[in-house]
């Protein structure tokens, strides 16, 4: 009976040492660059760039297939901001000789408040923001010292000016009353600048070119109606394509900052047909 005991227990740990995730021995994680354009930004953001990480191991067991996990730093950046980075659930195998070698695509995320310098260009190891491990296939991705991948790669952040522009609702007349004196539409339009940045909005028509801010056309076929767009509602401030004349100038913020565009059809001297009319106005933000 006392000679039993050394066999069970040596039977036991060749269990526990089989039945273990085998982990290869020699692994490292290569980046592709990522370059996020970024602006100093006082709201949240959230950018997105697609990039790729190259896996090689070897010494693994041959015929083993483990999961490769990516998994993300909650490293904060100047004004809060993280980087996140999306998980495929990508597999490496290994080979007969015991290597293996997968190229994953995954996805950088920039998310929440980030700031530096306009011309600043900010460099920061991948490594910061990605761990790379290795388990076994079903099992859950959780960081395991013992198969821990080394990972090299630069995450790069340029600051620079930086404008958008955008509609937030689109001006709509409803029925026209021909005997009004005018009728008044409003739309919302919104612009985004890095803090400190000049810019100026154009509307420009695209249906019907008018040579005159206040003199744009809806059409509908052959019929027309000659309508204005202006920055004020009593119809008095043109906005329009002219730089510096009859465009809106501002300084960004780092904020969404919006405006008002109100249209004025006078109805009186037109003669307007039943229908609907339309026309397409380009909003853009020159800086």
């Amino acid at each position: 009976m006392p000679l039993s005991l050394p066999r069970l227990l040596l039977g036991l740990l060749a269990w526990i040492a089989w039945g273990a995730p085998v982990f290869a021995q020699t692994c490292q994680a290569t980046v592709e660059p990522v370059l996020f354009q970024v602006y100093n930004a006082s709201a949240p953001i959230h950018m997105a760039v697609n990039t790729r990480a190259a896996v090689t191991c070897s010494q693994g067991r041959p015929g083993t297939s483990l999961r490769v996990c990516l998994l993300s730093r909650q490293t904060a950046l100047s004004g809060d901001a993280t980087v996140l980075f999306t998980d495929p659930g990508a597999a490496v195998t290994f080979d007969a000789r015991g290597q293996s070698a997968a190229s994953i695509e995954t996805r950088a995320q920039l998310i929440g408040r980030v700031q530096g310098a306009n011309g600043q260009r900010m460099v920061r190891p991948v490594a910061e923001f990605l761990a790379v491990s290795l388990v076994d296939k079903g099992a859950p991705c959780v960081p395991i010292a013992a198969a821990a991948v080394p990972v090299s790669g630069m995450l790069s952040f340029a600051f620079s000016d930086i404008c958008s522009a955008g509609v937030d609702s689109a001006m709509d007349f409803g029925t026209i009353d021909t005997k009004a004196a005018r009728v008044l539409g409003q739309a919302r339009i919104w612009a985004l600048c890095t803090a400190g940045t000049a810019y100026q909005i154009y509307l420009y028509s695209l249906l019907a070119n008018a040579e005159n801010p206040a003199q744009r056309k809806m059409t509908n076929g052959a019929q027309s109606i000659l309508y204005g767009i202006y920055k004020d509602a009593n119809c008095a401030q043109p906005w329009g394509w002219t730089r510096d004349v009859d465009t809106v100038a501002a300084v960004g913020n780092g904020d969404l900052q919006r405006y008002t565009v109100f249209g004025c059809i006078f109805p009186k001297g037109q003669s307007i047909a039943p229908g609907t009319y339309k026309d397409t106005i380009s909003v853009t933000i020159a800086y």
